[in-house]
Formats: structure tokens, C-alpha cells, sequence
């Protein structure tokens, strides 16, 4: 049976001069210290006060669903 590796998950990252790949920088417990952005303090604000959110990056953004279409096919075509 092999036996388990321990990794310390809790260890800093050294500072060795060299620039991390995005994934070494996301895992890094002391790489989530980035400070929150200000365009996305001013969304959120703009949320509560009660605009809509119509960018659709998330797919979000529809407060109020319309109501459903109702179907208009044309005369000449028929279902099969």
C-alpha cells in the first residue's frame, strides 16, 4: 500500500523574484488579499438601489420576468 504525501497547504509562498502561473497565484493561501474593486462596489451598489442588471455576463439580471409569447405561426406551414 503506497503511503499518503503530506503537503502543507497552510505554508507561505517564498519570494524568489520569479512571477507565478495563474493557478500557483489562485492556490496560494496568502494570494487572496487583492482588495475588492471599485467598479464592482459601484455594481453592487447600483443593484440595491434598485437598477437593473442588464450586462448578462452571468445571466442574470432580469428582475422581472416578461410574460410568456404567445405563438403566431404563419399559415403555410405546417407541423409535423
Amino acid at each position: 500500500m503506497l503511503k499518503q504525501q503530506h503537503i502543507n497547504t497552510d505554508a507561505k509562498v517564498k519570494d524568489d523574484g520569479v512571477k507565478r502561473m495563474p493557478h500557483e497565484r489562485d492556490e496560494a493561501p496568502d494570494g487572496n488579499g487583492a482588495k475588492p474593486r471599485s467598479i464592482i462596489r459601484q455594481a453592487a451598489a447600483d443593484i440595491e438601489s434598485g437598477m437593473v442588471d442588464t450586462d448578462l455576463h452571468n445571466q442574470r439580471g432580469v428582475q422581472k420576468p416578461r410574460a410568456d409569447a404567445e405563438a403566431k405561426p404563419q399559415p403555410h406551414v405546417k407541423r409535423d
